[in-house]
């Protein structure tokens, strides 16, 4: 069957233009098309499918101001319908996930350190600020980590908890949450090494494991979770980079971008921006995740088609992985075998300049 994807872009440059929000269709080949693009006044850098089908919500990446818009498909127009948006105090949203009742919208904001809260009403559409969480002090060890920078937001599997990296503190948050008046509240703090830069992170889908990923170690964290008020306790760091490489290498910061589990709990997949193949593309690679106590290990390198590597997905039939690699303004369908756990070759391209984020919405 065809699906729609919902491709968010990033203006990292200034954070002040539009490079829209685009929708494209997949089908059972892997081919994908061009549908529409909505140019709404957002630096659209984060979308997720909503709880309705069709349905996706947007952040738009400001350093004076966060926006929430909602989109609803119109699969006959083949567009995506701009339904509300609305602007909030914080700054720089750089994530948006979606409450596990689907009650709420939750954005954590780099620029002003702190998680905010948005309810929804019976339609879907932005209620207004619920609660605002500020993130504790800190810095880290590199010039750029001059302040807490909260990068995401992660509910585990009883949705009574989320974590959330902090890039700027080195460290990994674990916050309560609470669906009925959408209340937050931090739980317990775990210190990353220094310089780290904890980006993005995972839950395993059957256990109580979550894997966390540095983006200025290319590294990846894992923790096991316990209790009521759950101890997170690290197990393992593993990186994914030869320390022998490191010996001689004297180009631009290489950085860690996405990480994500398989559908089956076997494997671990993380993209990398600026370690290149031998054929000069960027790469995902890829860990096999032990089925008893959860450890990393025999990393395996995979291309992915392009070029900064900033997001990537698995398709809801997990036959193919769609990357968007900013760095070539394209997103990219490419072969995956579930069995194995291989990543193939190229199926198909289209051109999205400074692609940052998709979503799966039907």
């Amino acid at each position: 069957m065809d699906r729609y994807i919902a491709v968010g872009t990033l203006d990292y440059r200034t954070y002040k233009g539009d490079m829209g929000l685009h929708l494209l269709r997949m089908d059972g080949n892997g081919k994908l098309k061009m549908c529409h693009s909505s140019y709404d006044g957002l630096n659209a850098t984060y979308v997720i499918s909503g709880l309705k089908n069709g349905h996706a919500y947007a952040v738009s990446e400001r350093l004076d101001e966060v926006q929430i818009a909602h989109y609803r498909l119109d699969e006959e127009s083949e567009r995506l319908c701009l339904c509300s948006k609305m602007k909030y105090g914080s700054a720089g949203g750089v994530h948006i996930a979606l409450s596990p009742g689907g009650g709420y919208v939750l954005v954590p904001c780099w620029k002003s350190a702190d998680v905010i809260a948005c309810a929804l009403d019976e339609c879907g559409d932005m209620k207004g600020l619920s609660n605002t969480l500020k993130m504790p002090e800190g810095a880290g060890a590199r010039m750029r980590q001059t302040q807490p920078n909260p990068h995401q937001i992660v509910f585990d599997k009883s949705g009574t908890y989320f974590a959330v990296p902090d890039l700027g503190a080195d460290r990994l948050h674990i916050i309560r949450w609470n669906e009925e008046d959408g209340s937050m509240e931090r739980v317990r703090t775990n210190q990353a090494d220094p310089g780290d830069g904890p980006r993005h992170g995972v839950f395993h889908p059957v256990h109580d494991w979550f894997y966390l990923f540095a983006e200025l170690e290319c590294a990846v964290y894992f923790y096991e979770f316990h209790g009521p008020d759950p101890m997170s306790v690290r197990r393992q760091k593993i990186e994914l980079i030869p320390r022998s490489f490191w010996d001689t290498y004297e180009g631009p910061e290489i950085q860690g971008a996405e990480i994500k589990v398989s559908a089956d709990g076997r494997f671990l997949f993380a993209s990398l921006r600026g370690y290149f193949t031998e054929q000069g593309y960027d790469r995902i690679i890829r860990l096999d995740i032990d089925s008893g106590t959860g450890t990393l290990s025999n990393p395996v390198s995979f291309s992915s088609g392009g070029h900064c590597p900033r997001a990537f997905e698995f398709t809801p039939d997990n036959r193919y992985i769609v990357v968007c690699n900013q760095g070539d303004g394209e997103v990219v369908s490419l072969e995956y075998n579930s069995a194995l756990g291989e990543i193939g070759g190229v199926c198909d391209t289209v051109t999205v300049q400074e692609a940052s984020s998709l979503a799966f919405l039907n």
